[in-house]
């Protein structure tokens, strides 16, 4: 959405800004009304819930005015997808937005000035002049505002006031009690750790919004069967111990064509998949690709370490750092991004009696396990139960988590420069000159709840410009794509459309998903599973051949096609399907941490990738939506000449690979359930 009715607590312009993040500077507000509309306090909360009168008139017991049955709000105008992002996680999932018809009430100005005092009170009246005759009100305009959807019980008969809400309640939101407000004390903290914002409505978040705050979590509900709601269950029912974020997420960064340099001849874009900690074979690879770093930008897909040798892991994690390596996270990584939050957490707590605990626990362990044959659960499970002097301690342990563990054991040896590179990876690297993704586990092309063809699919209709360049765009605050002129050229156009992909589907804003995708369920959810529906990576690539290009007439005119064009997902995370080479998607995990191999995508310059393609097409007759995908990974071995796959549109690449060698400490085995820990 761009334009949108507040009702609540956001028709203040302070609040507002708070929430998305920005000085609203690119808004426009205006008084305006809803009409057959109800506005109820929500119970025990200072914000209120919106109803259609049609579900609302059961609440009275006798019939309301004209006057109580409109709801008085502002339209804001200009809103970006980040903004929209924002108040999605902040309205929660008791909330539904939708599609409504308003009537602006005054001029549109810019929220900056509708922020002073002289003007807001004139833009957001606190007390409400007389309703307009129907007569008198302006022509309505559509926007989308956020409707109850919770139970009717949770809301009181009484209708909210912002005039009373001005009068009692908002002393603790703008007033001269916000400094105490522990809500905009979280805002503040996160933003600055991490660049997200914390949920004012804490008790009343929805599933995506818990996991973009906290990421993977205490495991304490009872299971439902549905991987992602359990997760989220687990968060809500954890012990009261406030927790920082240690998610410390960055959702999207953009690799410009600059940086990449492929028209450069002798430039190359180097992808090496899941590392592991495997350091051997990761040198190896390095080596016989001949890696230059003046002319090869080298990405990871993620888990570059944990699973194989402690040592392993910390040789790569330092490497990566020290040559400031270009990557995103994997599921792996996060682990150990949260643990060593919690470590400086803990470390902190009571005036450094945490660090006091913890070396005391790491030190007893060390004195029992000198044999290194104890199971660090088993003990852990023990010292917990003989340690009941230590209680207050170990509640301070999220539920779920496995001190001494892998990932905390590398969590505790990086160095506070290490730990900074791996919370600065994002989960989806974008590649505007290569209209591909980067990312560890997986994307979808389309929303599953809803029809592809839907309008609410950024796939199915023509990309919106008018945000295209704009920073907020980029969630993690970096300025993405200043140099784009919002023209509909085709480079434009596959732009927005890919952004869309991000930021207009639901499963794609969620940091759990990026992270842990394997299938599509047949109820739509997203599971790590592999026996249960369908991989992620056959839906990409059944919906990219649908994309016809920007002709909308021609689209329609072939039945079952959309005005979109294709984008390439190249991702990791997957070793129990080796490497998955299919026309649109690239899976890299090939299993070195099992002792398999450890695999390189190489993109060069164009000239070569088209000389590559021309000879390919003079030599096979095979369709270019064909999978290209070896059945084995010995095709990409020691000696052989490097495979060929397309890669975009038009283009090729080129796979390298090495033979790994599986380590003790690599007992995982791989199976269609991977991966094997919690």
């Amino acid at each position: 959405m761009s334009s949108a009715f507040f009702y609540g607590t956001l028709m203040h312009p302070k609040i507002l800004k708070r929430v998305i993040q920005n000085d609203g500077a690119h808004l426009t507000i205006s008084s305006a009304i809803l009409t057959d509309h109800t506005r109820h306090h929500v119970k025990h909360a200072d914000y209120p819930g919106i109803l259609p009168y049609s579900t609302s008139k059961s609440l009275f017991d006798h019939e309301l005015t004209e006057e109580e049955k409109s709801v008085r709000g502002t339209l804001v105008q200009g809103l970006t997808a980040s903004d929209v992002h924002w108040l999605d996680l902040f309205e929660g999932s008791e909330y539904t937005r939708t599609t409504v018809s308003i009537h602006p009430l005054g001029p549109l100005i810019p929220l900056p000035t509708a922020a002073l005092p002289d003007v807001e009170s004139k833009v957001v009246p606190t007390s409400a002049p007389p309703l307009p005759q129907a007569s008198e009100l302006t022509e309505t305009v559509e926007a989308q505002t956020y409707t109850w959807s919770a139970p009717v019980t949770d809301l009181e008969k009484t209708l909210w006031s912002y005039e009373t809400f001005i009068r009692e309640n908002a002393w603790k939101w703008v007033g001269v009690g916000a400094k105490d407000n522990e809500d905009y004390k979280e805002v503040d903290r996160r933003r600055d750790m991490a660049g997200n914002i914390v949920l004012l409505k804490c008790s009343r978040l929805s599933p995506e919004a818990l996991e973009f705050q906290y990421g993977r979590a205490p495991l304490r509900a009872q299971k439902s069967g549905n991987e992602f709601t359990d997760h989220v269950h687990s968060i809500l029912g954890a012990e009261k111990t406030s927790f920082p974020d240690f998610g410390q997420y960055v959702r999207m960064r953009s690799v410009p064509a600059t940086q990449l340099s492929l028209d450069t001849p002798g430039r190359r874009a180097i992808f090496v998949g899941d590392i592991h900690g495997m350091s051997q074979a990761f040198h190896a690879l390095l080596d016989k690709l001949s890696y230059n770093s003046d002319k090869d930008t080298l990405f990871h897909v993620g888990d570059v370490a944990a699973k194989g040798t402690h040592a392993g892991s910390l040789s790569v994690i330092s490497y990566l750092t020290t040559h400031n390596i270009t990557g995103i996270r994997g599921n792996h990584d996060q682990k150990i991004i949260e643990w060593r939050g919690w470590i400086e957490w803990i470390k902190e707590l009571d005036h450094g009696k945490g660090a006091e605990w913890l070396n005391a626990v790491e030190s007893r362990w060390q004195a029992t396990n000198q044999n290194e044959d104890l199971d660090e659960e088993r003990w852990i499970k023990k010292e917990r139960k003989a340690r009941k002097n230590e209680r207050k301690w170990w509640s301070r342990v999220p539920e779920g988590w496995q001190m001494l563990s892998g990932h905390y054991k590398i969590a505790r040896s990086i160095s506070k420069a290490e730990y900074d590179y791996l919370r600065s990876l994002p989960l989806i690297i974008h590649l505007p000159s290569q209209h591909a993704f980067i990312t560890h586990a997986g994307l979808l092309p389309y929303d599953p709840t809803r029809s592809i063809t839907s309008s609410h699919q950024p796939l199915a209709h023509l990309p919106d410009l008018s945000h295209l360049g704009t920073p907020s765009l980029s969630l993690d605050g970096d300025r993405y794509g200043e140099d784009i002129k919002p023209e509909p050229t085709d480079e434009n156009m596959r732009n927005a459309q890919e952004l869309a992909i991000l930021n207009e589907i639901k499963q794609n804003a969620v940091p759990w998903n990026i992270l842990n995708m394997r299938n599509l369920a047949m109820d739509n959810t997203i599971t790590r599973k592999t026996k249960k529906g369908t991989f992620w990576a056959d839906i990409w690539n059944g919906m990219m051949p649908l994309c016809e290009g920007f002709d909308v007439n021609a689209a329609n005119s072939k039945g079952g096609r959309l005005p979109c064009k294709p984008s390439t997902v190249i991702y990791g995370h997957t070793a129990s399907r080796g490497l998955d080479v299919q026309r649109w998607t690239l899976g890299l995990d090939s299993g070195c941490v099992y002792g398999r191999r450890l695999t390189a995508l190489v993109i060069d310059t164009p000239a070569r990738q088209r000389r590559a393609v021309v000879a390919d097409r003079a030599a096979s007759d095979d369709d270019d939506d064909e999978d290209v995908k070896p059945s084995d990974d010995d095709d990409v071995e020691e000696g052989k000449t490097p495979k060929t796959v397309p890669f975009g549109v038009d283009g090729q690449a080129r796979l390298f690979s090495v033979k790994c060698h599986k380590h003790k400490e690599s007992k995982h085995k791989v199976t269609d359930n991977e991966d094997t820990e919690p």
